[in-house]
């Protein structure tokens, strides 16, 4: 089988989950016989493409440049991605198409898979197609009350600043910008507004928003099947009627094996995070909850590239005043089981409903408990796999008390760790995978 995956990013440029996933996936079934490409994007380079033999997956990179976009419409759609992207489908010609995920590519590309009648398959790894920021959060990182609404526009503009309204160009903008005296520039930087969204108006941001949606309801309307590693997401994207809840299918994630040790609670309790260095994974919030540990008890080791995200990073480390709060930095991937045969949990304090994070798989399969809130897939799937120690979703002073009570009561963590059930493999998922792929083609 001819098996081509479109994904945003791709190992080793990004090692978030949809990319881990992707890469694992991709290398699973091409170890079993198929024929395995992959389409993703980079933005270090402006313009041009480049392909590589990843093993023997080959991938095709298209260089995006600049991930700010100049217009609300050009955050979904690109060009130039989807001129290369029809080549590419025209030169390796798929029997079947699996879109992880377009952002920062191009919704367009289902488009372009449905006038060429390639089928294809999607996987919802997050709320991208009903969420122009993808995470239901405003720039502060509170909830946006609009979830899927008009003020959706809005809530974009926060997050990139440099979006103008309509047709205009960045030039004209940037002279409507000079107009405004710095009193008031200065005001709206406080209120964490950027000044275009100061100019937007309602009913153009409702045309917007709603022409996005119409777009990504058509797009995903035309796939042959819609999968979702976790019933909370499923749930959600039926909620918002982006995607009938019955079309979507539940398909949990493989996982590659890591060495699961065996291990007793240390004297010194070891907490982990492990993750990407952005506002919404709650770097802030745990390092806020863990000030109130006492620094001789425990340990917070830190492991996440700080690097792309530096006035995050260096907010974050401000905000630790634990001495026993340690900034580890990036990781490879075969550096994982190491670290977590290190520690004694790890900690999820994300701000936002996740879906089904690789990190809590990839503990649980080495046998660490996870501590984690009490909402989205991460909830999920601590039930259906054990393992899980919660607290009050977004409450920092709720992690501070859970952490306490663990190292207070060492036997939470054994009795977590004792709890973790067995998590399908890679293959398992592949060969899962495999058996939905043969059935589209089969029709």
């Amino acid at each position: 089988m001819r098996i081509l995956q479109v994904v945003h990013r791709y190992p080793p440029e990004s090692l978030a989950g949809v990319e881990v996933y992707t890469k694992s996936l991709s290398d699973n079934l091409a170890q079993d016989g198929h024929n395995v490409f992959v389409f993703t994007g980079d933005p270090s380079k402006d313009g041009g493409s480049e392909e590589k033999n990843d093993g023997p997956v080959i991938v095709h990179r298209v260089y995006t440049g600049q991930i700010d976009s100049p217009s609300f419409d050009k955050s979904y759609t690109n060009e130039s991605v989807e001129w290369e992207f029809a080549q590419f489908v025209d030169t390796i010609r798929p029997d079947i198409v699996h879109i992880q995920h377009c952002y920062q590519l191009s919704i367009k590309i289902m488009e372009i898979l449905a006038h060429k009648r390639i089928p294809f398959v999607v996987t919802l790894h997050d709320y991208w197609y009903c969420c122009p920021t993808i995470t239901f959060l405003r720039s502060d990182n509170s909830w946006c009350r609009h979830r899927g609404g008009d003020e959706c526009y809005f809530s974009y503009l926060e997050y990139n600043p440099v979006t103008i309204t309509g047709s205009g160009s960045a030039s004209r903008y940037l002279k409507r910008l000079k107009r405004v005296t710095p009193r008031i520039i200065k005001r709206t930087i406080r209120k964490g507004i950027s000044v275009a969204s100061k100019y937007a108006s309602r009913s153009k941001a409702k045309k917007l928003v709603r022409k996005r949606r119409t777009i990504m309801q058509n797009a995903l309307s035309g796939a042959a099947a819609i999968f979702s590693p976790s019933n909370f997401m499923r749930e959600v994207y039926g909620r918002q009627e982006v995607v009938p809840k019955e079309r979507i299918q539940v398909i949990p994630h493989g996982i590659k094996g890591l060495t699961k040790h065996q291990r007793h609670t240390n004297e010194v309790v070891q907490f982990g995070y492990i993750g990407t260095f952005i506002l919404h994974k709650g770097l802030d919030l745990l390092v806020r909850a863990f000030n109130a540990v006492p620094p001789e008890s425990a340990k917070l080791h830190i492991y996440s590239d700080y690097s792309r995200n530096p006035q995050y990073a260096r907010d974050v480390k401000r905000a630790a005043q634990n001495p026993s709060i340690f900034f580890k930095g990036g990781y490879q991937n075969d550096q994982l089981s190491s670290i977590l045969s290190e520690l004694d949990a790890i900690i999820v304090p994300s701000l936002c409903w996740e879906n089904s994070p690789m990190t809590i798989l990839e503990a649980f399969t080495a046998g660490v408990p996870v501590i984690t809130a009490n909402a989205g897939g991460a909830k999920e799937l601590t039930e259906r796999y054990g393992g899980g120690i919660l607290f009050n979703f977004r409450d920092q002073e709720d992690l501070s008390r859970t952490l306490i009570r663990i190292i207070k009561q060492r036997e939470i963590l054994d009795n977590a760790r004792r709890s973790i059930k067995s998590i399908p493999t890679i293959q398992e998922h592949g060969k899962r995978i495999i058996d939905e792929y043969s059935a589209i083609l089969s029709k």
